[in-house]
């Protein structure tokens, strides 16, 4: 399989490839959840929306989720500044990191803080804190909130904290007039927020990220190999990365985890034209394995004859 030729310095393909996002399937299935929960938010401004305005987008680390939905953010006119009914300038989507293991009052106060506001928290009752943040992001039109690493929101292990996380939750889903929708993302344990709540349950959806395997998703680590050697480093495949046995190697060496593979791609393409050459093949992949591990060749996945022992999904 062959590509154009390279043209532009070496910097600016390094650049250029780290920078580079590799589409899927998932995106537009990302996209089509995203086009639900802002037609909602539509409709339930009119008065005849449904309940369901959470998306809860779960996946392991690394899995991609994130780059995703950064690419739909930055996509979406109804994410971008705009004025309200009174002609003044508002910003309809916020997205912020969950603090790690908060309580309910921090995590309210966490939000006062990147909508820019203050907030004294000493002193003020939960509920009272919750009433403000509802009034504030009624008044400032705050119709979406992703929150990132949602997972931390529930600060132990126990069934009064998730408990606690729940609620929290919930006085941001009921706000009186005002619906607001939210999208969640995390690794798997965010989703013991949906699971174990029946109110959250029915008033979200759910986008999984989930682990590739081979050889189901083989043709998702050719696609990358395309779209990332190929059609834009300008290389030729080898015959030895084209094969069931090199994609299983590439997989189960990243965990199955999408965005690892892809950065492992990038950095064998990278290293390769590093060293003066154009075609992109196994031993380019183990050699970056090698560097990376600090392996012996019979621990090194891609041309260990037992390489099935040393990684599993």
């Amino acid at each position: 399989m062959k590509g154009a030729p390279m043209s532009e310095g070496f910097e600016t393909l390094k650049e250029r490839i780290r920078n580079l996002y590799v589409l899927t399937d998932r995106d537009k299935q990302l996209s089509a959840d995203i086009d639900d929960l802002i037609t909602n938010a539509k409709e339930c401004l009119k008065g005849y929306g449904t309940k369901r305005r959470a998306l809860f987008v779960i996946g392991n680390t690394n899995s991609g989720k994130t780059l995703s939905l950064e690419q739909q953010f930055a996509s979406r006119k109804e994410f971008e500044p705009c004025l309200n009914e009174h002609g003044e300038p508002t910003k309809p989507f916020l997205s912020m990191e969950v603090p790690m293991k908060p309580t309910s009052k921090e995590f309210a106060a966490a939000i006062f803080r990147a909508l820019r506001l203050p907030s004294k928290v000493t002193g003020k009752s939960e509920g009272e804190l919750y009433e403000e943040l509802q009034a504030q992001l009624r008044e400032r039109g705050i119709l979406y909130i992703h929150f990132d690493e949602g997972q931390q929101i529930i600060r132990a292990n126990t069934t009064k904290a998730l408990q606690s996380a729940q609620d929290a939750l919930r006085q941001l889903l009921q706000i009186k007039d005002w619906p607001l929708h939210i999208i969640i993302s995390g690794v798997p344990p965010v989703g013991d927020l949906r699971e174990g709540d029946g109110q959250i349950k029915s008033r979200s959806t759910v986008r999984p990220y989930e682990v590739l395997q081979c050889p189901a998703d083989a043709k998702w680590i050719r696609h990358g190999l395309k779209v990332i050697a190929v059609d834009n480093c300008g290389m030729t495949l080898a015959d030895d990365v084209l094969t069931d046995d090199f994609a299983d190697r590439l997989c189960r060496s990243s965990g199955g985890a999408f965005g690892t593979i892809m950065e492992a791609i990038k950095e064998a393409c990278l290293f390769t034209v590093g060293k003066g050459r154009k075609t992109l093949e196994l031993k380019d992949f183990a050699k970056r394995y090698r560097q990376v591990n600090g392996c012996k060749p019979s621990a090194n996945v891609f041309i260990a004859e037992h390489w099935r022992e040393l990684c599993s999904l």
